[in-house]
Order: C-alpha cells, then structure tokens, then sequence
C-alpha cells in the first residue's frame, strides 16, 4: 500500500458482534485525487467512511492521515486534523438559518471558551466575525449565498444536499468524504454538483465520493474502489472499472445497460 497515499487503510475490519461489515479492506487515495467508493447495498461503503471520519472505531487494521496514525481517534480530532465529511441522511439543523447551519462546521477550529462568549470578549467577536466570513464564502462556493437568512428547512432537498456540503467545506478540508451527495438530486443540480467537485480537486482538495449515480462517478473519479460483502473486489480508473467483469456482475450489470 502506497505510503505518500494522503489517505492510507491497510487491513480495515469493522465486526458488529459475529459480523464483519468490513474484512480486511485496503485504501489508498493520493494527495488531490477524487476517488469513487461504489458497491451493491451493504457493501460496507458508509461503514468504511464511518471509520475513516471516527465515528466507529475500527476492530483492527490501520488508518493513516498525511503519515499520522488516526484508527480509532474520535471524529472531532479527525476533523480538526482536516477531514471532513457528509452523511447519507441529511444531519442539518432545519430550524436554524442556512448561514448558522455552515458555521456549525467551523466551530471545532474556534478556540473561544465560555467566558469569552459571555462577556463578548475580543477573541469571542473576532472569531464570530471569521466564522461568519467563511460560512458566507462557503455558500458562496456552492451557490446559496442568496438564502443565508432562510430556515434550512425551508431549502429544497437538493439544496439542502449542498447546504451539508458547504458545512463540510467552511473549515478548508484537506480530505472530503461525500456519502451520496447527489441523492435525490434533479439532474441539472448533479450537473450543478459535478462542477462543484471539479472546482474542489482543481483547489487541491483530496475527494472521497460514495454514489449510487454512476454518471457521476465515471464523469467525477479519477479512481474507483468497489467493494463487495465489505471486502475489496476491484479498483481502477472508470474506463477499467466499467469494462471489470466481476464489478460488472457484481454491481454494475450487463454492458447493454450503457455502463
């Protein structure tokens, strides 16, 4: 397994009781790379993406970030050590404005305490200025600068699907794991999405991408992982991946369906 990888999984198992959502699977993803992680359901994919963020602990294997060691460290410090990432189920606040719901994701890289946010100190008023410009720069981004003050609620569903995104990038990631971005996406907002996610890898940002849209994935993916029954079956470029046979039996089905 590559070791200048920015992100490396060696041997990653995740057992829940007697079973193994993911045996022995092996990752490497390079520094500015947007790599595709497809496979049928309960392949094991959200569950890898689980560990590799800390919200599981891996049973055994090893993860590491940029050569630092991070299986089993809790998703706040992986976050603060620059990964970020999107959930498959939307985890916004709906009652809250579109603007606050970004600036929840730079909250961790703010170092204001209580006290300091009690008496409005100066360190409490130049961090929530920051935390306000970046939140706003990442609406900008990906293109909700013009609902800051609206209830997230109130966002259609795909734009609440950029809304997560814009969370995510509010802190500059140097590593994104997106869990089905494009879910419930019409197709002028996956357009609209892959134009996002080109901008990012052209900014240097390093992508992980769970999709079930595999348009977007061959369009988006320098690389693709598919996994199966939480083991590694292929990896390549799309071009490799469409024409795999045992990705094709798998998961992708018979060439005659366009893929």
């Amino acid at each position: 397994m590559a070791e200048d990888g920015v992100l490396v999984a060696e041997g990653v198992t995740k057992r829940f009781g007697g079973l193994a959502a993911l045996d022995a699977v092996g990752l490497a993803i390079a520094p500015g790379e947007v790599r595709g992680l497809i496979g049928p359901n309960g392949a094991g994919k959200t569950t890898l993406v689980n560990v590799l963020s800390g919200v599981l602990a891996p049973t055994a294997g090893a993860i590491r970030f940029a050569g630092q060691d991070i299986g089993g460290e809790p998703a706040h410090r992986v976050a603060r050590r620059g990964i970020r990432r999107t959930f498959q189920t939307l985890r916004l606040f709906p009652e809250m404005s579109v603007l606050s719901n970004v600036a929840v994701g730079y909250h961790t890289h703010t170092h204001a305490e209580v006290l300091d946010a009690l008496f409005q100190t100066g360190r409490a008023r130049r961090e929530e200025a920051e935390t306000m410009a970046r939140a706003r720069e990442a609406l900008a981004f990906v293109g909700l600068e013009g609902d800051a003050a609206m209830p997230a609620g109130a966002l259609a569903y795909g734009q609440q699907r950029l809304l997560e995104l814009a969370r995510a990038l509010v802190a500059s990631p140097h590593l994104l794991l997106l869990d089905e971005p494009a879910a419930g996406m019409n197709p002028a907002e996956c357009d609209h999405l892959l134009g996002l996610i080109r901008r990012l890898r052209d900014q240097g940002i390093t992508l992980l991408i769970i999709e079930h849209r595999m348009d977007l994935i061959m369009e988006a993916c320098d690389r693709i992982t598919v996994l199966n029954y939480g083991r590694n079956l292929a990896e390549g470029t799309p071009a490799e991946i469409q024409a795999n046979p045992a990705v094709i039996e798998a998961y992708l089905g018979a060439p005659k369906h366009g893929l």
